[in-house]
């Protein structure tokens, strides 16, 4: 029994040690698995922070791209401002040369109208001291014609004298009757000598008056000839100058007439195809790349969709400050073309600056909510298109080929004149009313001088 007793213990003991060993393999198990666990949770720890660096670092280079999108379009901005500004100096330079080539012009038709003038004074004055002179000489002629005859009355009283002093001495008594009738012949030819010179003098005075009178009248009439002569001259000067003018309208009137047809026989020429469309060589624009964009329903939008038709796609963001003041060029330029062009308004949706609730609400607000809006959740055209910042534009011809990139802000009659070029339709020529202006302006001018 005792023997049997101590075998028991043994056995016991044997099964205490064993249990106990399996005890502590079991923990050490537990506590190798719970060390692995441990690591396995390390690693996770440190793949997510790793991730948030990434991902971090991944915002800090858009929020840095977009920075740098925003200075580049506040510059391109500040040029296209700068430009506009320069274009508008440059307009009112040449208004102020043309202005000054007028006033020149006016000028110098005014300093030919003076000399006229006062060739014309001259030439009467001219006329008038050679009056003077022949009526100076004719005076001096009469004057001595006047003396002559004073001389031949003086010798005629002194042969008389003479022959009555001879009588004297000669005869007595008979001699008497002969010298009294000698004597009354010399009284009777000194009073006709002397009433001859008498009326003679008042002839001559009467004439000079007379010639006096007519002299200072004729130069009045002269000084009035002259002055109508110069106002006729003035208007013919004027009305050569308005024929003048004219002509020139005309000729540049012909000029634009000429360029035109010569448009039309081109483009009659490229109509070849059935639908009458023109054919325009586009072998040398680069064809857009296709992308896909989402519309509110979430339904996708592609750039090849569109294919046969002409296409706008004006990438915009309601947070960027030029976009807002663009937007509504491109509603208006929907109105006008209708049906014959399609704008896509892509909104440049990141997710964070940028949200699909914030472009909906800016585009209700905007008035354009009716319009092809589509959202770039995806960042796609940022990758393909490489734009800088917002707004951008891309003008696609119906081939699917890029007719214009324009990025930054765009004019109003910029757009209007690219989408015209876009579609081959004329530009109004705005030079004819203009030319019509400008000649309305200068006939009421003329008029005005006219009556001054």
């Amino acid at each position: 029994m005792a023997k049997k007793d101590k075998s028991a213990l043994k056995e016991k003991k044997k099964q205490d040690k064993q249990e106990k060993k399996e005890k502590k393999k079991e923990q050490k198990k537990l506590k190798s698995e719970q060390k692995k666990k441990k690591k396995e949770d390390n690693k996770v720890k440190k793949a997510e922070k790793k991730e948030q660096k990434k991902i971090n670092k991944a915002n800090k280079k858009e929020a840095k791209k977009e920075k740098k999108a925003d200075k580049k379009a506040k510059k391109s901005e500040k040029k296209e401002q700068s430009k506009s500004k320069k274009a508008e100096k440059k307009e009112q330079k040449k208004i102020k040369k043309s202005d000054k080539k007028e006033a020149k012009k006016e000028k110098k038709a005014d300093k030919k109208a003076k000399k006229s003038e006062k060739k014309e004074q001259s030439k009467s004055k001219k006329a008038e001291k050679k009056e003077s002179k022949k009526i100076k000489k004719e005076e001096k002629k009469k004057q001595k014609k006047i003396k002559k005859l004073e001389k031949k009355r003086e010798k005629a009283l002194k042969k008389a004298e003479k022959k009555s002093s001879s009588k004297k001495s000669s005869g007595g008594k008979k001699s008497k009757p002969n010298l009294m009738k000698i004597i009354a012949l010399a009284l009777i030819a000194v009073g006709v000598a002397g009433g001859g010179v008498f009326a003679y003098k008042k002839f001559v005075s009467k004439n000079q008056v007379a010639v006096s009178g007519e002299s200072s009248d004729m130069s009045k009439e002269e000084k009035k000839l002259a002055r109508e002569k110069a106002k006729e001259e003035k208007k013919k000067q004027k009305e050569l100058e308005k024929e003048q003018k004219k002509k020139e309208k005309e000729e540049k009137k012909k000029q634009k007439e000429l360029e035109k047809e010569q448009k039309k026989k081109e483009k009659e020429e490229n109509k070849n195809n059935k639908d009458g469309k023109e054919k325009v060589d586009d072998s040398h624009l680069l064809k857009a790349e296709d992308f896909t964009v989402f519309n509110d329903k979430g339904e996708e939008v592609t750039l090849s969709s569109f294919q046969g038709k002409p296409v706008v796609v004006h990438f915009w963001a309601s947070y960027a400050v030029p976009s807002k003041e663009n937007i509504p060029y491109f509603k208006t330029a929907k109105d006008k073309y209708g049906e014959n062009l399609e704008i896509l308004m892509v909104n440049m949706t990141d997710g964070v600056k940028e949200t699909k609730e914030r472009a909906k609400s800016f585009a209700e607000t905007a008035g354009i909510s009716d319009m092809n809006i589509a959202y770039d959740i995806n960042k796609e055209i940022l990758k393909k298109y490489q734009i800088p910042g917002f707004p951008a534009t891309v003008f696609v011809n119906e081939n699917g080929k890029v007719f214009k990139n324009h990025i930054g802000f765009i004019n109003e009659d910029e757009l209007n004149k690219t989408i015209d070029d876009l579609l081959g339709i004329e530009p109004e020529t705005e030079t004819e009313d203009a030319s019509k202006e400008e000649s309305t302006d200068e006939k009421s001018k003329d008029d005005k001088k006219e009556k001054e």
